[in-house]
């Protein structure tokens, strides 16, 4: 078959092809209007850059830096805190920045509003390490057995390798490291090597559209570099 044959009958099965069962979490049902992270039409597995390092990857600022080692620290630590990293990276964000985005007691939601009035909130690009990633749906918070707890959990990001994100959280209250694939099929492992960790525990009282993958229940992150410009530029 000659090469350009070869590329006609490709093109024609790509445009009949449906969107796969393992489409990435930002094409589902749960993730609505301006709480979808939508990456584009191009956020299907891509496969072939996920271990090449991506150009935001690289830490620019002391806070980045200052973010990451903290998340570092706090991932060797032991110790069962109920919450799902909010005091953590609260704490850390405080210490790194050395300014209170996030006041003690609030919930995650409050951090989220304000850095939305900073521009610093972002759904449509790849964080960078020491940004803060956020999650929807890590618990039942309202107790009315329905998929609809935002911003529930949240983690600081260290390395990031193409659409590969490892980030540093607590889930079952323990601190450890997940991995997040935003830009791939939407499955726990892949090639032998785990690409989205678990961040919800399965109990009976679950709904029936709950989800428990990293990626599935990403809900954007936080640009600290921004946050901390823009609190640097506020009266």
């Amino acid at each position: 078959m000659k090469l350009w044959h070869w590329w006609l009958c490709a093109g024609l099965w790509v445009a009949g092809c449906q969107h796969p069962a393992w489409a990435p979490m930002q094409q589902g049902a749960l993730f609505r209007g301006e709480m979808t992270p939508a990456f584009g039409p191009s956020a299907h597995w891509r496969g072939g850059d996920a271990d090449a390092p991506s150009a935001s990857a690289r830490p620019s600022s002391t806070v980045r830096e200052k973010m990451v080692a903290a998340a570092q620290q706090w991932s060797a630590q032991t110790g069962a805190v109920a919450d799902f990293g909010e005091s953590d990276v609260r704490r850390i964000a405080h210490e790194s920045a050395n300014h209170a985005f996030w006041q003690a007691g609030a919930p995650v939601s409050q951090w989220v509003e304000g850095a939305r009035q900073c521009h610093a909130y972002e759904t449509k690009r790849l964080p960078s390490p020491g940004d803060v990633v956020l999650f929807h749906n890590q618990h039942d918070q309202n107790v009315n057995s329905r998929s609809d707890d935002w911003y529930t959990g949240c983690a600081i990001v260290t390395s990031v390798r193409g659409a590969h994100i490892e980030a540093v959280t607590r889930t079952g209250n323990e601190p450890r490291r997940i991995h997040l694939w935003l830009d791939g099929p939407a499955v726990h492992t892949h090639k032998g090597r785990v690409v989205n960790s678990f961040v919800r525990t399965p109990r009976r009282s679950d709904p029936a559209d709950a989800e428990y993958l990293a990626a599935r229940l990403y809900a954007g992150f936080i640009d600290i570099e921004r946050q901390v410009d823009c609190a640097a530029s506020a009266p």
